[in-house]
């Protein structure tokens, strides 16, 4: 079996197909980190990434790496999955300025409370 990020990434970005997806998973699995795109008119940053803002409707963005820190808002263990590798621990996390972003968690769901 290959690298599940690299198999996400194919499987995310044929589904999910515009520039703005494509390099938001290549961002993902070359650098290791999750961005968002921020919009050079009205500094709306958008999550998932846009190609143009939708506060705006502004064409010119830029792509900023995502805050390392938020607040839990919500979590589960996901038993079985087509985007996520199961078992594994599925969080929403609040970051600030940008909003409400889903994705895997490595660690053991009993040492997370919401809000942390």
């Amino acid at each position: 079996m290959g690298n599940p990020l690299e198999e996400f990434t194919q499987q995310a970005v044929s589904v999910f197909g515009n520039s703005a997806s494509k390099d938001f998973y290549s961002k993902l699995n070359e650098e290791g980190y999750p961005s968002a795109t921020r919009c050079t008119q009205c500094s709306q940053i958008s999550y998932p990434p846009r190609e143009h803002c939708p506060g705006c409707f502004g064409g010119d963005v830029e792509w900023v790496r995502l805050p390392e820190c938020g607040t839990l808002y919500a979590f589960t263990t996901n038993k079985r999955g087509l985007r996520f590798t199961a078992p594994s621990v599925i969080v929403v996390v609040e970051f600030e300025d940008v909003g409400l972003v889903i994705g895997p968690v490595v660690g053991d769901r009993h040492s997370l409370k919401i809000g942390q």
